[in-house]
């Protein structure tokens, strides 16, 4: 018996990620993380538009903000928080 071939449709999963609900809800989550890490740290959100896909991220804005980040890994540390799995 052979084994089924996978064949990603690219392009549907490009149009997909560039749908407007997609890039609000990745405005939506890096905002609430970076609230989560605290003072200094922004949401950013393509201005420019990707022709792929949608993005959107966390950073540090001031130097205090990335400081504290280099020191405790804060981003690193959210992203884990968001990512752990939850009880079974």
């Amino acid at each position: 018996m052979s084994t089924p071939k996978f064949r990603p449709n690219v392009q549907g999963f490009n149009e997909a990620m560039r749908l407007p609900a997609v890039r609000d809800a990745l405005r939506r989550e890096a905002e609430s993380m970076a609230t989560e890490a605290g003072d200094g740290f922004q949401a950013t959100s393509g201005s420019s538009e990707h022709p792929w896909v949608a993005r959107a991220y966390v950073q540090s804005a001031t130097p205090q903000a990335y400081a504290r980040n280099r020191r405790d890994q804060i981003l690193l540390r959210v992203l884990q928080r968001r990512t752990k799995p939850g009880p079974s």
